[in-house]
């Protein structure tokens, strides 16, 4: 359904634009008039308008003049509405009210008559309204968190500006009014960068899945430089539709097998460039009478390996210019599954504000990597580590304020409870080979006790009242530096002592917060405008071993994200694990086996 809706769209946009007559306004007028007057909508599209009773007084007042036509044309906001729903609903999930394949229906008409056009601005004001309202109520914001997930709650974003719920009715009639409608549909959509450069490869992806059967490449031998092979030729055509070989789509050579050949194989004297091309060229011909994996397109060359490696590193992969298993998997998921998991991401950049500061810090979870952004220039990138999947780190934002060197560790009652205390209880120097305190209380001014009278196995999660704490030191499971933002979830980011953690591919292995690969740099530049505070202090206050507290004069805005899939500044598309299994949306039969297999193992 989807394909051929997009067809729809893809062919609607060039009939529609060659159309040369105008709507005359009087026959709109008149048709408007009667169906208001008579409350008699029009028979095909009875059942599903929302909004009739409301329509009436917005054409009323609109003169009974068409609001998204220009002529027998969508008119800019037209276009743009059109652009809109394309998008939302392009990731499968079922958005009511949205009337996509009644708009294409009746743009994709071959005869454009008066009639048909009023029925299709009357649709495209309803689909408006319902559009709105479920943009401006949140509804088009993909949820945070699985709700399976008891542990964790739903997380707002902080510091983000609330949108009211808004008379959809009254914004159109302002707008409308204004002939500025186009710009309140804008508004709509995040018009962050990263989510315009989707939108272009999202068009790109639909369109390939409508030209292009995505045949499976069958499971063979590991290919690699210099070989040949059958698979290469759907290879070659595989890498070039997705943008990561710039070649012409090459044609299946059709030769016979039984014929015979003779050649003269000495090379030209001359270094003519040329003259060698064309004597090779002359030699391939004649080779490819008797075997036709002779021919280039059946060659693993030196491009095909240049374009594997890109693919594998858009994947993140292991960058070998090899087509492996896992090449060849990634290679086969359906170009329309990437269409959907590209327009699902898209949606996510809804739980951003506007403006995202002078400077802040973003973290992909999915990519496992933190970015310190300046002034529109990424000063830093890091590796990270986040939470394991039944401990997910959500996705949230906030403001860092203050930066800890040399932290406490205060273990969260969360980890106490369900880790350390069943620990103890096997094992009672547990505490000490974690060069763990104990507390009575969480009051501020409490001070470690001794703990030899306490009995563990009398503790449960109902009745412990202690506070586990971890002093400033080398095996400080905070590292050396802690990095906090007020939020209710007691996340926030901190160095780590085990530091061979990052150089694992798949990083989902804290409790929940996140542990950064570069402490001290991401300190030094958020502490860059406070005097004193420069790289060296910092080094100097960790080896004194003192807990310090410097709270930012100016705090700085960190996000973090889920993105699976996303486009970069160079125009390619990468694409990463759901390992938290938030897209739902299956890409291969191996990837669904593998979630299965995750979640049956005891992390």
């Amino acid at each position: 359904m989807l394909a051929a809706c997009v067809a729809m769209l893809i062919f609607a946009f060039s009939a529609s634009s060659d159309v040369t007559p105008e709507l005359p306004q009087p026959v709109a007028k008149k048709y408007y008039k009667l169906w208001f007057k008579n409350n008699t909508p029009p028979p095909s599209i009875q059942d599903e308008l929302k909004w009739w009773p409301d329509l009436k007084k917005i054409y009323q007042k609109n003169g009974y003049n068409p609001i998204w036509l220009d002529g027998f044309k969508l008119n800019r906001s037209g276009e743009l509405l059109r652009t809109l729903i394309w998008e939302t609903i392009s990731d499968g999930q079922q958005f009511s009210g949205y009337h996509y394949e009644i708009i294409e229906s009746k743009l994709n008409q071959a005869n454009h008559h008066p009639r048909e056009l009023t029925v299709l601005d009357l649709i495209l004001t309803d689909a408006f309204l319902n559009f709105t309202k479920d943009s401006l109520s949140g509804k088009l914001t993909p949820d945070r968190d699985d709700a399976a997930h008891s542990n964790l709650s739903k997380v707002k974003i902080k510091n983000q500006l609330q949108i009211q719920r808004l008379d959809v009715l009254a914004v159109l009639e302002g707008y409308t009014n204004h002939d500025n409608i186009g710009e309140f549909l804008q508004n709509l959509s995040p018009q962050h960068q990263g989510y315009l450069q989707m939108r272009a490869t999202l068009a790109r992806y639909l369109r390939l899945s409508i030209e292009h059967p995505w045949l499976p490449i069958p499971q063979g031998p590991t290919l690699s430089l210099g070989q040949r092979h059958e698979q290469v030729f759907l290879i070659r055509k595989r890498l070039i539709l997705l943008g990561d070989l710039d070649q012409i789509l090459p044609q299946e050579p059709k030769v016979s097998t039984q014929q015979s050949f003779s050649y003269n194989s000495s090379y030209p004297s001359t270094k003519d460039k040329n003259t060698i091309d064309a004597k090779l060229q002359a030699i391939e011909a004649e080779l490819v009478k008797i075997d036709p994996l002779q021919h280039s397109v059946y060659l693993y060359d030196y491009e095909i390996q240049q374009a594997v490696k890109t693919f594998q590193s858009r994947h993140n992969l292991a960058v070998n210019g090899n087509i492996d298993k896992k090449t060849r998997q990634l290679l086969n998921i359906p170009i329309k599954q990437r269409a959907k998991q590209l327009a699902l991401n898209m949606k996510r950049w809804r739980h951003l504000p506007p403006n995202l500061g002078d400077r802040y810090i973003f973290v992909n979870m999915a990519n496992f990597d933190l970015a310190y952004i300046e002034r529109g220039i990424k000063l830093a990138s890091m590796k990270v580590i986040i939470g394991k999947p039944y401990r997910r780190t959500p996705i949230m934002s906030g403001k860092i304020d203050t930066v800890v060197i040399n932290p406490y560790w205060n273990v969260p009652y969360r980890i106490a409870v369900k880790d350390i205390l069943p620990k103890l209880k096997k094992n009672s120097n547990y505490l000490r080979s974690h060069h763990l305190e104990v507390l009575p209380n969480w009051n501020n001014d409490s001070s470690p006790i001794d703990t030899t009278d306490i009995d563990w196995n009398l503790q449960s999660s109902r009745n412990f009242k202690y506070r586990f704490r971890q002093p400033p030191g080398p095996n400080n499971s905070l590292g050396n530096v802690k990095f906090l933002f007020p939020n209710d979830y007691a996340i926030y980011l901190h160095d780590t002592p085990k530091r061979n953690l990052f150089s694992e591919s798949q990083r989902t292995l804290s409790s929940g917060c996140i542990r950064v690969e570069k402490p001290i740099q991401l300190a030094t530049l958020l502490l860059n405008s406070q005097n004193g505070w420069h790289q060296q202090a910092i080094e100097t206050r960790i080896s004194n071993r003192k807990n310090t507290h410097i709270r930012l004069k100016d705090p700085v805005p960190v996000y973090l994200m889920y993105w699976t899939a996303w486009v970069s500044k160079d125009g390619n598309v990468h694409f990463r694990d759901d390992f938290y299994d938030r897209d739902e949306i299956p890409t291969s039969t191996a990837a669904i086996e593998t979630s299965k297999h995750r979640h049956a193992i005891n992390i």
